[in-house]
């Protein structure tokens, strides 16, 4: 959201949201979704994108985290930041920059009909051609396994 006061982006990492740890069964499987689809420009999704950068895979970061899409099972202010980790043992940040539809996704709001738990905003012009082509960011090198944890952080 906008501060009216200061007139700049204020996210959730700057509001207090408790810590919570998921256990997530399986979803090797991670979407993504072109950052320009986020277009109503009086949102805090497309604020944060003013703010972030695209990195050499074509992924958008924010403060160095990546930015990401989850059902609102994992929470839904806009700005929340994560530590994801996958079952090869990789821990990545991210930072919640839209947030998937409730009538898009299944099992408690925790994946898309795809079995997708985690969908990558990206620049999809920048998407390496094998990412584009599978529609999953598993392509790109550390990318690869299931999502085993996805971990909120306290602010």
């Amino acid at each position: 959201m906008i501060s009216a006061i200061t007139g700049k982006l204020v996210l959730a990492s700057m509001i207090t949201v408790s810590a919570m740890t998921w256990n997530v069964d399986g979803g090797s499987f991670k979407c993504w979704e072109d950052y320009r689809a986020l277009t109503d420009t009086s949102s805090p999704q497309y604020e944060l994108q003013t703010e972030a950068w695209t990195d050499r895979h074509g992924c958008r970061r924010f403060n160095g985290d990546y930015c990401i899409a989850l059902g609102s099972a994992y929470g839904s202010q806009i700005g929340t930041r994560y530590i994801i980790t996958l079952d090869t043992g990789k821990e990545f940040t991210a930072v919640l920059a839209d947030q998937k539809a409730d009538h898009d996704t299944v099992q408690g709001h925790t994946r898309d009909r795809h079995g997708a738990v985690i969908e990558f905003v990206v620049d999809s012009m920048m998407i390496p051609g094998a990412v584009r082509r599978a529609g999953d960011i598993s392509m790109i090198p550390g990318m690869e396994g299931e999502v085993a944890e996805i971990r909120r952080l306290k602010k």
